[in-house]
């Protein structure tokens, strides 16, 4: 069990989903704080991506991801907080597309049969359902969290290298 900051040697040797929550709970905090750590703390946080993938975790990866940047957007315009996170976001998208493009990781199936995913990768379904929770966001009643969601989605499209058809279809923000 990670008891501190995790490092990348620790992130290794994660085998349960509380190991690879508390790490990502640690990184959301320590990006919040500064934008100077971000290219680190992007490093980490894909070292745990690659490491929940491996162990069959993907799914609670990107649910654990999607809660966390959840809690930034009631935060109101101005906080800088949650415009730190905001950016790191779009950081780690960033680096995940690169990485994935260069070098897609391999998902781990039952009976430890690994398939090769080159239509849908890592990156894309992780892009995929962070666009789709942050979508839900886009007719709040509430201006700070609609105001979040525009935020985020700006950062964002820059790094998006494709959308899904069905996905533009049904988005109020494309209409």
């Amino acid at each position: 069990m990670v008891s501190g900051k995790p490092t990348l040697s620790q992130i290794s040797k994660f085998s349960t989903f509380d190991e690879v929550q508390v790490a990502m709970s640690h990184i959301f905090n320590d990006a919040q704080l500064t934008l100077s750590g971000h290219r680190k703390l992007v490093m980490l946080m894909r070292k745990t991506q690659v490491r929940a993938v491996q162990i069959g975790l993907e799914e609670m990866f990107n649910l654990h991801f999607t809660r966390l940047v959840s809690k930034v957007l009631k935060q109101k315009k101005g906080v800088s907080a949650a415009d730190r996170i905001a950016k790191f976001c779009s950081n780690f998208v960033a680096t995940l597309t690169k990485e994935e493009s260069e070098n897609p990781t391999p998902r781990q199936l039952r009976d430890d049969v690994t398939v090769d995913t080159s239509d849908d990768g890592v990156s894309s379904d992780f892009i995929d359902n962070l666009i789709r929770h942050l979508l839900r966001g886009i007719e709040s009643r509430l201006r700070d969290v609609r105001y979040r969601v525009v935020q985020l989605l700006a950062y964002l499209v820059n790094y998006i290298t494709e959308i899904d058809e069905q996905l533009f279809r049904r988005s109020p923000l494309f209409a």
